[in-house]
Formats: structure tokens, C-alpha cells, sequence
């Protein structure tokens, strides 16, 4: 979780560069992650805490305590949309990104859900080329080598969860400017201009 949310705000800090001036490098993005790295870190553990809560639920097959999990999962994975770029941008607090990612979901929450819905849709079709492609890898690689296989199965599989990660956050840096311009303009002035 750690390293995956730090090269998140890595990532987030490349986009919002890249969208404001033109050009995205490390030396102006590391110094804004090193600032928000206490907050990237808290919400990397609170994330995890949610899922070892639902893999304790899941495991003892309670069914409230999943129906229960799940809604609130449902709720902190829409929050959490704007909650990194809110952390490296605006290099607030944790707590202070999450009230803001509230603040600025309350002004636009179909934005969230789409996106939810758009990102659900499209990393299902990776997911239906990757792991079909993995599997097809394992079993070609594995008639040269076991070790063949299971290295260019992994290699793609890594390959999907990279491309899923990064498509899942520069959509939540680019929703987080976009709601912030809206708030910045009054967000039926900009929603009438797009």
C-alpha cells in the first residue's frame, strides 16, 4: 500500500504539471511529495485498515459486517477520488484533503460516479486482454521453462496493474483540477463552457 500510494502521488504531482504548464519532471514533483508524503502515508494505512476489515468479514462470513464494509468501501473509494491530488497539490493535511474531497464531490457528484463507472468499464476490458494474455504466456513460456512462463505471466500481469493504477489516478488528478475550476468559477459557468 505504501509504495503504491507514493508512486501515486508521484504520478498525481507528474499530471497536474503537465496539465498546468506543459511539462512534467521529477525535480519539481519530488519536493511537493516529500511535503504531502505524512498524509499520502496516513491514507495508504487507512486504505489498508478497510481492506483487512473486509478480509476479516469476507473470511468469518458475517453478512451484515460485508453488507456494512462494503457500503462504506463504496463511500471511501468514491471520497478518496480527489483526496491524493487534494494532498500533493494543495500539500494540505490528510484530514484536511479528505474534507475537501467532500467539499468538492458535494458540488459534483455525477463527475465522481462517471468516472467510477468509466474507470470500472475500461479496466475491465484491460483486465479481459491482460489475464487472458498472462495465462496464454504461462503455458507458452512454461514449454521452454517453468520459470519462462511464470516471468512473462507476471510481467504482463504487473503490466496491468500498472496501466489500471495510473489510469485510476491521473483521472482523479484531472476530475480534481476540473472540480476545482468549477469551484473556482461557479460550476454552472464552466460546466455551460465545456
Amino acid at each position: 500500500y505504501f509504495v503504491d500510494y507514493a508512486c501515486n502521488s508521484i504520478t498525481a504531482s507528474l499530471v497536474y504539471d503537465y496539465a498546468t504548464t506543459g511539462e512534467a519532471t521529477m525535480q519539481a514533483a519530488l519536493p511537493r511529495v516529500r511535503k504531502a508524503l505524512p498524509g499520502v502515508l496516513t491514507f495508504a494505512a487507512v486504505s489498508a485498515l478497510f481492506d483487512l476489515a473486509a478480509t476479516y468479514a469476507r473470511e468469518r462470513n458475517d453478512v451484515a459486517a460485508r453488507i456494512v464494509l462494503r457500503v462504506l468501501r463504496a463511500v471511501w473509494s468514491t471520497a478518496t477520488y480527489v483526496i491524493m491530488p487534494a494532498l500533493v497539490i494543495e500539500g494540505v493535511s490528510f484530514g484536511a484533503a479528505f474534507k475537501r474531497s467532500k467539499t468538492l464531490m458535494d458540488q459534483d457528484p455525477t463527475g465522481v460516479g462517471a468516472g467510477i463507472v468509466a474507470l470500472s468499464i475500461t479496466s475491465y476490458l484491460v483486465a479481459a486482454i491482460c489475464f487472458p494474455l498472462a495465462y496464454v504466456l504461462l503455458r507458452a513460456g512454461a514449454h521452454l521453462r517453468p520459470a519462462v512462463g511464470a516471468l512473462l505471466s507476471m510481467l504482463v500481469v504487473n503490466l496491468y496493474w500498472a496501466v489500471s493504477g495510473w489510469m485510476k489516478i491521473a483521472y482523479s488528478t484531472c476530475f480534481y483540477l476540473w472540480a476545482r475550476e468549477c469551484e473556482r468559477r461557479g460550476a454552472g459557468e464552466i460546466l455551460l463552457t465545456s
